[in-house]
């Protein structure tokens, strides 16, 4: 899951803006963003509706930018949304799921975004701007059956092991997690063990994010963006 924030420049037509590469399950990727304003550059012009596309462009991550030797394929499923910071229950939610390669390499999401505001008038809410001119879009992608691609193993931190000895309940879910592992891994949250406790209540932690928490700081599972 990564989150990109753009800047939108309403007197540039057609630009495409790039986010940082994000490197996760042996692939590398990148969100981009063509965005058509709508906006009058001329007196005889006449405004039409503003467009967005989004694409996420994908490559093998141990490629280093270079063309890999071997082909690799994956399926990939996920979804994308445009946030509307401002009021949730008017965001953009596409859900997706298909096959990327080294030939097919980028999702395009054409007209995610189809509006008749004009980013050159102030009326930017149908747009989904926030007070800074800016563009949220929060990308969740799954890799499975891939070829030609070392994808790292995955914790599954919802089902108990002959190792785990530990638990943290957060909200509805019950986390799984060996003492001593966690305690090396993050020495804060180990402290809370201390007491011989075998679980520990969590309280105003989204459980979601806090096991996508564990999957970041667990060594060689997923990279930080």
């Amino acid at each position: 899951r990564f989150r990109v924030r753009f800047y939108v420049e309403p007197w540039r037509s057609d630009s495409l803006w790039s986010s940082k590469t994000v490197a996760c399950s042996g692939i590398e990727w990148q969100m981009q963003a063509m965005i058509d304003p709508g906006c009058v550059l001329s007196d005889k012009a006449q405004p039409h509706t503003t467009t967005l596309d989004l694409y996420v462009q994908s490559s093998r991550s141990d490629c280093n930018g270079q063309c890999c030797s071997s082909s690799w394929k994956a399926n990939v499923e996920g979804s994308l949304t445009i946030v509307n910071l401002k009021d949730n229950s008017r965001n953009i939610y596409r859900e997706f799921s298909t096959e990327i390669s080294e030939e097919k390499s980028r999702l395009e999401f054409k007209n995610a975004v189809e509006c008749s505001c004009n980013y050159c008038t102030g009326e930017r809410d149908c747009c989904l701007l926030d007070d800074s001119n800016c563009l949220t879009v929060e990308v969740r992608i799954q890799v499975k059956n891939a070829i030609g691609i070392e994808i790292p193993p995955a914790i599954d931190f919802l089902t108990p092991n002959d190792r785990t000895d530990a638990m943290f309940i957060v909200g509805e879910k019950t986390v799984h997690v060996i003492r001593e592992e966690i305690s090396k891994i993050a020495p804060a949250l180990g402290q809370l063990f201390e007491a011989g406790n075998k679980y520990v209540v969590l309280e105003d932690v989204n459980n979601e994010n806090f096991i996508d928490f564990l999957s970041v700081i667990y060594p060689s599972r997923a990279p930080i963006s």
